[in-house]
């Protein structure tokens, strides 16, 4: 089953070395005031004329990055990722499958407390690929709005919104939370994030509203120049 990852996750040694590996094939994008990414983009792009910012339209760090050589290697840095694949999806995790989603956990700062239930929200443009020992990964970009809750006794369907609901009701929901992850995105979003706050239905429409603009930001043609791909999910077997 494909799980999302995040930094509250030990990977398996072949995903670690994939990612890193990633990381490693495209520079970070640099971001300088009135001209951004125009130190970089002069040894990727054609020449073209600076007049405040540089224009980046469908392209993106994939798109840019020079073919790979006909060596016949098949690294990371000699393939760099085509993300062909856009979804919106919504997951909803109980008890048994919630505990061993790391977006879930970061929620509660990585500790062991028990995660009950959980949901995400996300939308993700992204390929599927294999790691040297044969691993399912996704490598991509993604916006993820998360909510979990360390109890879950209430008649109702897992979702983000009965959560927020419960949790306002004052319902058997333990220590219900919500957040923002963005991974493979390197560029500023400080005015999009909503302030930390105590989950309810306000707090809710507020996270969404947000999301719904990172979104915007992230994979707009503004987003585009800072997307740096990285490992979303992997595929992980659910016995044991």
């Amino acid at each position: 089953m494909l799980l999302p990852v995040s930094a509250y996750d030990e990977l398996p040694t072949d995903v670690t070395k994939f990612a890193d590996e990633l990381r490693q094939s495209a520079p970070t994008p640099t971001i300088v005031v009135g001209a951004p990414l125009t130190d970089r983009l002069e040894f990727l792009a054609p020449p073209r004329p600076v007049t405040g910012h540089v224009s980046m339209g469908n392209e993106s760090w994939a798109d840019l990055l020079p073919s790979p050589p006909a060596s016949g290697t098949t690294s990371v840095q000699d393939q760099p990722p085509k993300l062909d694949h856009w979804t919106i999806q919504a997951h909803v995790y109980t008890k048994d499958i919630a505990a061993r989603v790391g977006l879930l956990m970061g929620l509660f700062s990585g500790s062991a407390r028990t995660i009950s239930a959980g949901a995400i929200n996300e939308a993700k443009r992204f390929r599927l690929a294999k790691t040297e020992a044969g691993t399912e990964i996704e490598i991509g970009v993604a916006v993820r709005l998360v909510v979990a809750t360390t109890n879950w006794e209430v008649n109702a369907e897992i979702s983000i919104p009965n959560i927020a609901a419960a949790a306002q009701l004052k319902l058997k929901t333990g220590d219900a939370r919500i957040g923002i992850e963005v991974a493979g995105y390197s560029g500023a979003l400080g005015d999009l994030l909503p302030a930390p706050r105590q989950l309810d239905v306000t707090a809710l429409s507020d996270y969404l509203t947000a999301f719904t603009r990172i979104q915007a930001a992230v994979f707009g043609d503004s987003g585009l120049a800072f997307q740096t791909p990285t490992v979303l999910s992997v595929n992980q077997p659910l016995d044991g």
